[in-house]
């Protein structure tokens, strides 16, 4: 059906409001072109929403279930009430392991992102060939995690590595990274830094990029040098992308980035000394079929990482500035 002009001039009207604003609507059959175009919309959406009822929402409300049951794969899933989340709690290894990868976490995130930043500002300078640049940067975030963790452990080992026999070389006595509870976090924190030039310093670049180079210019106008527009001007600019970058690096080291290494590098050891949260999680849902246990320790992260966000988020409103803040 073709519509003329005409039909436009003829098409119903419905006021709406107090200031009587008039809304014009065609009429195709029996359906209006808005709410053709949100069937449309709603039908091009409707694979992403069953899959995330299916993949997501279905494994996360059966996850809460699990967590109020004993549940060994081999037997049926009998009700214990909160008993899985009490001994959570009070076990030994929840403490151990949250301890670990607190500290993990006040190491990595911050080196994460200055080392992400530091990339971004190499990454935004005016080079001959800076495309080429960036793109080898980039390259170890596209690498296989199992495979650059693999890689990593080749390079630490004791005997072999890579890294060790340059340490001999120059006199230094090398340590034993992964069979020492003193280096061994350390160890996989090196390899936690491979990917610093990945998507955080891709997103740090285009921050740096938004910034108007008038305010640069204004601040050369007035006397101001590099660093004090690197104070007063790139800093509060770029505390938004701090704020998100810093957040978002905590919840992924307490959800799921430390695991890899760990598991294969460690395996938790020496004297749990590289147990992460994420490990706990596993090997009591997955080693020991503790399904119910280990849905219990994942929503105890759940609620630790909602209320770490929450208080982070008060506490970013007195440091970071928003452009549309007076």
């Amino acid at each position: 059906m073709t519509l003329q002009p005409d039909d436009l001039e003829r098409a119903p009207t419905h006021s709406h409001g107090s200031g009587g604003e008039k809304l014009s609507r065609v009429r195709l059959g029996h359906y209006s072109l808005e709410k053709r175009e949100a069937l449309v919309g709603y039908c091009l959406i409707l694979p992403w929403i069953l899959g995330f009822i299916i993949f997501t929402l279905g494994p996360l409300l059966g996850s809460l279930w699990l967590s109020f049951q004993r549940y060994g794969l081999l037997s049926a899933p009998t009700p214990v009430g909160i008993d899985n989340y009490v001994t959570g709690v009070t076990s030994k290894l929840f403490s151990k392991s949250l301890q670990v990868t607190a500290t993990f976490c006040l190491a990595a995130v911050p080196m994460g992102v200055i080392g992400s930043l530091f990339c971004a500002i190499l990454l935004n300078q005016r080079l001959r060939g800076i495309l080429i640049y960036r793109t080898l940067f980039f390259i170890p975030s596209v690498v296989s995690s199992v495979a650059g963790t693999l890689m990593w452990t080749s390079i630490l080992h004791n005997r072999f590595g890579l890294l060790n026999y340059w340490l001999r070389l120059v006199g230094l006595s090398p340590p034993n990274w992964f069979a020492s509870t003193a280096w061994a976090l350390p160890a996989l924190l090196i390899i936690a830094m491979w990917t610093v030039g990945g998507p955080n310093a891709i997103i740090f670049l285009g921050a740096l990029q938004s910034i108007p180079q008038e305010f640069y210019e204004a601040a050369r106008i007035d006397g101001a040098n590099r660093l004090s527009a690197w104070r007063h001007i790139t800093i509060p600019l770029l505390t938004p992308t701090i704020f998100f970058m810093t957040i978002m690096s905590i919840i992924w080291v307490f959800a799921q980035g430390s695991f890899t290494m760990a598991y294969l590098a460690t395996g938790g050891g020496p004297n749990y000394a590289t147990y992460f949260y994420s490990l706990l999680v596993y090997e009591n849902a997955f080693r020991f079929s503790k399904l119910g246990l280990g849905s219990a320790y994942a929503w105890i992260l759940f609620v630790l990482l909602i209320g770490l966000t929450f208080a982070y988020f008060r506490l970013g409103k007195y440091w970071v500035y928003y452009a549309s803040d007076k």
